[in-house]
């Protein structure tokens, strides 16, 4: 072998629950809507690396720095979608249309001025570009003189008080209005400042230049926040490291946060069965950030391996939240615990919810991690609400599925990728019968 050649191991394809897993992760807190003045974000990590049976994707993440670094130079930005005014203008009037809606189904509305006088003064989104709807919509209002705010989500409504006073970092007149469990910071913004860096002041924080319009700001979403979460703002120029950042504290809590989808069962998850534990451990998963924690039931699920470390049970879930559906993976304990939502295994293409038509196939079933069980052997989907039982088979191999609010899960031979399956409705009348890929 000359000095000028690698000796490299063979190509091997990179395993499709693995490759599946790597989009969903790449796909997370994607701004794809055009904004007013969105400036580049300051953030952590200029590039990931995955190597993975012979395969690598590389992840391209803005340039950053950590608490005490400086910034490097700038990296490249993604090519946005064009919009017109009138596109933005249509989408800001519909998501206040829904807000209101949200205010009126609460009960709120005395406490707000009119629908009719409210101005829209920053929009956003987030959303991965496989997505047909956003993960999470926010608006900046303004109505007689008072600046308000709204989240929604795919199943909730949150909104700020229009009458509460800022909640200043010390020394400032940036102050907070509203920060929602699912990331988002907004508020009023110092009139000596050029911009809002802000960023979770945890371990390696990192900070991102906020939306800013008309005196007020918006966040990108930051993960999860509590009322420990210590955020940090801070003025920034040119988009550069914040000079001087402190503390922004927590503002009061929104006047109004309902569910409004029908779909959506609300109230206390029942952590006396082994599947609400399961559930409670994977949505404490730190690296995920899961929308409206409260709103997530326990699906199908079956024992998918063992915690080699503590010798616990790994338990693989369906999720769901009337609407979404998620694959939860974890042990009762917590020490093992990941959550993220299902889509069909290409990014171009929506997410699946529910209800469906006919029963689909998820391409990534639990066991992905293998968990020292042969992967494939786990085949987990959906079907309509109308089915009560389902029968699969791979070649000359029989199983039931274990069917929960329209999820399913079963165990058949591992590495099949063709099922057959019927399914019957709980009279025993067939609905369905026919033949998944995975």
């Amino acid at each position: 072998m000359s000095d000028n050649e690698i000796q490299l191991p063979p190509r091997r394809e990179m395993p499709p629950e693995v490759r599946d897993r790597l989009r969903v992760d790449l796909r997370r807190n994607i701004d794809t809507e055009p904004s007013h003045n969105h400036r580049a974000p300051i953030a952590v990590a200029a590039g990931v690396a995955i190597l993975a049976g012979g395969g690598l994707l590389v992840a391209q993440s803005a340039q950053g720095f950590n608490a005490t670094g400086s910034a490097p130079t700038s990296s490249s930005t993604k090519p946005r979608p064009t919009f017109t005014a009138s596109d933005e203008n249509a989408k800001a009037g519909q998501h206040m249309d829904r807000c209101w809606e949200g205010i009126k189904k609460a009960g709120k509305t005395a406490l707000f001025p009119d629908r009719s006088r409210w101005q829209s003064v920053i929009k956003t989104s987030s959303m991965g570009p496989a997505a047909k709807d956003p993960d999470q919509e926010f608006s900046a209002i303004r109505a007689d003189g008072k600046p308000f705010f709204c989240e929604t989500t795919p199943v909730k409504v949150t909104v700020s008080d229009p009458s509460a006073p800022p909640a200043y970092a010390a020394g400032t007149r940036t102050g907070a209005l509203i920060m929602t469990p699912n990331g988002f910071v907004a508020g009023v913004q110092d009139p000596t400042w050029q911009n809002v860096a802000i960023g979770r002041a945890i371990g390696m924080y990192s900070f991102d230049t906020a939306k800013s319009r008309e005196g007020l700001f918006v966040s990108r979403p930051l993960l999860r926040i509590n009322q420990d979460t210590p955020i940090m703002v801070g003025p920034s120029a040119n988009n550069q490291k914040p000079d001087a950042p402190r503390v922004l504290p927590h503002p009061a809590s929104p006047v109004v946060s309902i569910v409004d989808n029908p779909k959506t069962v609300t109230g206390q998850q029942d952590l006396n069965t082994l599947a609400g534990r399961v559930l409670a451990a994977c949505l404490t998963d730190p690296r995920h950030k899961v929308l409206d924690l409260e709103t997530w039931r326990p699906g199908a699920m079956t024992k998918i391996g063992v915690n080699q470390q503590t010798g616990a049970d790994i338990w693989g879930m369906i999720a769901h939240n009337g609407s979404h559906l998620a694959l939860c993976e974890a042990t009762v304990d917590g020490k093992t615990a990941e959550f993220y939502p299902y889509h069909d295994g290409e990014l171009d293409r929506p997410m699946i919810t529910l209800p469906v038509a006919k029963p689909t196939l998820f391409p990534d079933s639990p066991s992905m991690d293998n968990h020292g069980q042969p992967v494939g052997r786990v085949v987990s989907g959906v079907v309509p609400p109308q089915v009560a039982r389902m029968a699969l088979s791979v070649d000359e191999t029989r199983f039931d599925a274990v069917i929960v609010d329209g999820t399913f899960v079963a165990e058949g031979p591992p590495g099949a990728r063709t099922v057959k399956y019927t399914t019957f409705d709980a009279a025993g009348k067939l609905l369905h019968e026919g033949t998944l890929q995975r």
